[in-house]
């Protein structure tokens, strides 16, 4: 199948991306800029020049393309911003007769019949889709392996020894690794998309001192677990995504360490269930942190 992806340029659609062309899908990556497009070139992906609030630059992306992925990050500096950039995603697909979206939603959605659902991107883009009448598979990411590799966590690896984070000790996440979610479209899309938001975790729920013995066992050296205070956390995200977003996710860490017996439940999943419907293997973390122990060696 022919893929029009959406911000292939993240982390996070990145992988997916990459996992898609492995899977033997065409990839068409959606670019603002050539240079911005080079690296996909020399990947063997096709690339379409456009941005995401420009409805017409959309619609000549999707011409051709069988399916969509797509992702809107939920953290964005402007709600606005995140409506309309998934809105038109979906009218360019319908546009162009895509009847399959796999879409990346994260984060959580807000309810459709609550009073954020005006303005929520998740709520609307649901919305949209059911307008539109495009089979879709809206995949849920708990909390991204991907994020062990900021700053703030592979620093005191290299120097203290220490995984910090801000969770409590024993709160359990089904950390997921941002190319799992390639591998389940690339199974999904050639089959019929089950119109429904699903969580998408790891293979198992880890509290700190798993997830300390993972990395210790992978690194070769003794590690431990620490809760990183929400301040300190904060102000390390600020310098790197600005104080809007570093506030809003700093929100969320609060939130887990202020009540993590009534959250607890939103973090742990089965997933045996999405693995048996698209017959897919999901990555350990163990398996994670080997493929990125560069970024944590000494």
């Amino acid at each position: 199948m022919k893929i029009l992806v959406y911000g292939a340029n993240g982390t996070q659609a990145g992988a997916a991306a990459e996992v898609l062309m492995e899977s033997g899908h065409q990839v068409r990556v959606l670019m603002r800029s050539n240079e911005k497009a080079r690296p996909w070139v020399s990947k063997g992906a096709e690339v379409a020049l456009g941005d995401m609030g420009d409805l017409d630059s959309l619609k000549r992306a999707s011409e051709g393309c069988d399916a969509v992925f797509l992702l809107v990050p939920t953290f964005r500096s402007s709600n606005e911003d995140g409506v309309n950039f998934g809105l038109n995603a979906v009218k360019a697909a319908k546009a162009a007769g895509i009847s399959k979206i796999v879409w990346n939603t994260s984060g959580p959605i807000a309810d459709e019949n609550s009073d954020q659902a005006d303005t929520d991107p998740g709520a609307r883009i649901l919305r949209q889709l059911k307008i539109e009448g495009i089979s879709f598979l809206g995949l849920q990411p708990t909390i991204y392996m991907e994020n062990f590799l900021a700053p703030w966590v592979t620093d005191s690896l290299r120097t203290n020894n220490v995984l910090t984070y801000p969770i409590p000790p024993n709160f359990k996440i089904q950390w997921v690794a941002a190319r799992d979610f390639g591998v389940v479209a690339a199974a999904a899309l050639t089959r019929e998309l089950p119109n429904e938001i699903v969580q998408l975790g790891g293979p198992r729920a880890l509290d700190g001192d798993q997830l300390a013995d993972i990395f210790s066992l992978s690194l070769g050296r003794r590690l431990l677990f620490k809760t990183m205070p929400i301040e300190t956390f904060r102000n390390s995200l600020t310098s790197l995504a600005g104080p809007h977003i570093a506030e809003i996710v700093g929100g969320l860490y609060q939130a887990i360490q202020t009540a993590p017996e009534q959250l607890q439940p939103a973090f742990v999943l089965n997933p045996g269930s999405l693995v048996n419907r698209f017959n897919v293997t999901l990555t350990s973390l163990e398996n994670w942190v080997s493929l990125h122990q560069n970024s944590f060696s000494l």
